[in-house]
């Protein structure tokens, strides 16, 4: 059963999501889902999920079969706009530096597409990637991925610049990794980091941010706070201009810096409130798929990435249930261990549901207004807003 105090909330079982698959079953003899224990860092605030040997084996596995979960940086498109908007904040931040652009290390470069991006400013470049990607990456790019996890004795010396570009999430202890770092720095050279902006999603006690490869969920105060335990200075920090990031820039060296005492225990009230809002926005979900399935009626949930904790926390029935989105990768796929299979916005409108729930508070607000346009007046169209507020 999913507990619950004030500190800890333990879940029996949470989706392994691992990206979209063809089947409702995670392939390679991956689990579907496993337990999640959240707390927080009396530290500093920061909501992590508790260490668990099962759910840190199956992450083990999962990176070196190559999960992208954490990689949203490609050579076109969308990838192409957040490696290009996390490359002008390290572009701006080194030239308030005398650090000169020497070399460059990527831990959990991915694909490689920053790093080789990175190349052409730093005289050399070296990547560390745990999965296959990373040397598909190798090869097209023509830079040096070192195959592995870090540390690794593959990569040695000093660097004026190391990048972790949505790493720092994936490790059980980020202020102990960060500190590490500093003995691979050239005197002067600085650390950049990229992690996910959780701050929205935590004001909101939103549950689908969490994931079992997150180990910590940053805000900016936390991410400052964390970075004061590993002795660093955060010489710039920022929200990103796209895609939804803080950034980070340190260097070694207090240099005066502490969190104090008053925003340490605002940062712990904050944790704690998403601790009692996340699972009672659980409850509240499924008691309205309870009301809008009743006697024989079918719900629609569109954007069903940002449903499937719900799902696995609530035990949400998941007879008359279908589910939509409109980024045609999905369609066709399953959520681990969810036997619904994703359809599209023609599907819905070929064969209307009797209710409409929008997962997405970001695009929800238009997308209900084009929908209820579209489908019958029978039709229930509601978003995520409309029942959590």
């Amino acid at each position: 059963m999913n507990t619950m105090d004030a500190l800890t909330w333990q879940i029996e079982l949470l989706p392994f999501v691992w990206g979209a698959q063809e089947t409702p079953s995670n392939p390679g003899g991956l689990p579907d889902a496993l337990p999640f224990v959240l707390s927080f860092d009396t530290q500093t605030g920061l909501l992590i999920q508790h260490p668990d040997a099962r759910v840190e084996e199956a992450l083990t596995r999962a990176y070196e079969v190559g999960s992208v979960l954490g990689s949203n940086v490609a050579e076109d498109g969308i990838g192409r706009r957040y490696a290009e908007d996390f490359l002008d904040f390290i572009s701006r931040t080194l030239n308030d530096t005398d650090t000169g652009r020497r070399s460059v290390l990527e831990i959990g470069c991915g694909n490689g597409y920053l790093l080789s991006r990175m190349s052409g400013m730093f005289g050399s470049a070296i990547g560390v990637e745990p999965g296959p990607q990373g040397q598909d990456g190798a090869r097209r790019y023509g830079v040096p991925i070192v195959q592995g996890f870090f540390p690794t004795p593959h990569v040695t010396g000093e660097y004026s610049a190391i990048v972790l570009m949505s790493v720092l999430e994936h490790v059980q202890d980020p202020a102990a990794f960060v500190a590490s770092l500093a003995s691979y720095l050239a005197p002067g050279g600085r650390i950049f980091i990229s992690v996910p902006n959780e701050s929205a999603y935590i004001q909101n006690g939103d549950v689908s941010t969490l994931f079992h490869e997150h180990w910590s969920y940053f805000d900016r105060q936390t991410l400052r706070a964390t970075m004061t335990l590993a002795a660093l200075t955060i010489s710039s920090d920022c929200e990103s201009s796209f895609g939804g990031s803080l950034y980070a820039s340190l260097s070694v060296g207090t240099n005066g810096m502490r969190v104090s005492d008053a925003q340490r225990e605002d940062n712990v009230r904050v944790a704690v409130r998403y601790l009692s809002q996340a699972r009672s926005n659980c409850d509240t979900l499924r008691e309205a798929c309870e009301r809008m399935t009743a006697a024989g009626l079918s719900l629609g949930v569109y954007v069903p990435a940002r449903f499937v904790n719900a799902i696995g926390i609530s035990q949400i029935p998941a007879q008359k249930i279908r589910f939509f989105d409109d980024d045609p990768g999905l369609l066709g796929t399953y959520y681990p261990g969810i036997p619904i299979r994703i359809e599209s916005r023609e599907d819905l409108l070929r064969s209307p549901t009797d209710s409409v729930l929008i997962m997405s508070r970001t695009f929800g607000p238009n997308l209900a207004i084009e929908l209820r346009k579209l489908l019958p007046a029978s039709t229930k169209v509601l978003t995520v807003a409309d029942l959590l507020f």
